[in-house]
C-alpha cells in the first residue's frame, strides 16, 4: 500500500499539515533540510513540490529523502506558495493511491488559476511587466495591478470594479491582506471563482513571492477529473499501483512479460 509524505516548500507559511492513513502533507524550509530524518519514519514515498525559483532546494530535498530509502517524486511549478499548497492538500484528500498522487498533484496544478493583486510591479520577474508599467509603478496607481501566472502570464492594470457574472463555480483563495474591490472582481472574472475566501498566515508568502502588499490569488475547480486512466499496474521497484507501468517515483517501466507459447 505505501504511505506518501508530500512536503511543500514554502517558507514563513504556517504549518498545513493534513494527514490520513496513508499520506501526510506538511510544509517545508527551502533552506533547512532537516525535518526528513522525523519525516522518513513509517513512510515509504515523498513527493517534494515548491516554486520554480526554489528548484535547487526542491531537488536537495528530494536527494535527502531519497537517502533515507523513500521511493521520491518533485515537483517545481511557476506558482505562487498558497497555490502549490492548496494543490497539495487537493492531492491529499482526494487520490485514491499512494501511486497515483503525482498523478493527482500534476491535474491540480493544471487545472488551478493563480495569480497575485500587487499594488507595484518592482519586484516582479515572472511575468516581466512592461517598461510603462514599471514606469507608471513609482506613481500613486489607485487601482494597482493584477498579476496572472497561469494559463497565458500577464500583469493588467486594475481599472474598475466588474459585475459578478453567472453560472461561477468554486472559491478563490486570497491571501490577508488590502485587497481593492476592483482587484478582487477582477479575479473573479478571469477565474471563474463564486466567491472569496481569505487563508490565514500567507501574508508574508506573498510578499516575499510578489512584493510588499501583495495579495495572492488561488482558485481551484470543484473537480479536476481523474488522475490518469487504467490499467495500473504494480512498480517493480517500489510496488505501488502506477499508470500506464511507468513510475513516477522510481522512473521505471514494467517491462512486458512474453506470452506463452511465443517462439524463441
Amino acid at each position: 500500500m505505501g504511505r506518501l509524505v508530500l512536503g511543500v516548500l514554502c517558507a514563513d507559511a504556517p504549518q498545513q499539515d493534513l494527514t490520513r492513513a496513508d499520506v501526510a502533507v506538511v510544509r517545508l524550509d527551502p533552506d533547512d533540510a532537516t525535518p526528513w530524518a522525523n519525516l522518513a519514519t513509517g513512510a515509504t514515498h515523498a513527493v517534494v513540490l515548491g516554486e520554480r525559483r526554489h528548484e535547487l532546494a526542491v531537488r536537495h530535498h528530494a536527494a535527502l529523502a531519497a537517502d533515507l530509502g523513500l521511493a521520491v517524486a518533485w515537483r517545481a511549478e511557476m506558482l505562487g506558495p498558497l497555490a502549490l499548497v492548496a494543490a497539495a492538500r487537493y492531492t491529499a484528500q482526494n487520490a485514491p493511491s499512494v501511486g497515483l498522487a503525482p498523478a493527482v498533484l500534476d491535474a491540480a496544478v493544471a487545472a488551478l488559476w493563480n495569480g497575485a493583486w500587487v499594488p507595484k510591479v518592482a519586484r516582479l520577474d515572472h511575468p516581466a511587466p512592461s517598461l510603462a508599467q514599471h514606469l507608471r509603478s513609482w506613481l500613486p496607481v489607485p487601482g494597482g495591478y493584477l498579476v496572472t501566472l497561469t494559463g497565458e502570464p500577464r500583469v493588467e492594470r486594475v481599472t474598475s470594479a466588474r459585475a459578478a457574472a453567472a453560472g461561477r463555480r468554486g472559491h478563490l483563495l486570497r491571501s490577508e491582506g488590502a485587497l481593492p474591490a476592483a482587484a478582487r472582481d477582477l479575479a473573479q472574472d478571469r477565474s471563474g471563482a463564486a466567491d472569496v475566501t481569505a487563508v490565514a498566515g500567507f501574508d508574508r508568502p506573498a510578499a516575499g513571492r510578489f512584493g510588499p502588499g501583495a495579495v495572492e490569488l488561488v482558485a481551484l475547480p470543484e473537480n479536476v477529473g481523474p488522475p490518469a486512466p487504467g490499467p495500473h499496474v504494480a512498480c517493480p521497484a517500489c510496488g505501488v499501483q502506477v499508470p500506464a507501468g511507468f513510475c513516477p517515483y522510481c522512473r521505471v517501466r514494467r517491462a512486458e512479460t512474453a506470452h506463452a507459447g511465443a517462439e524463441a
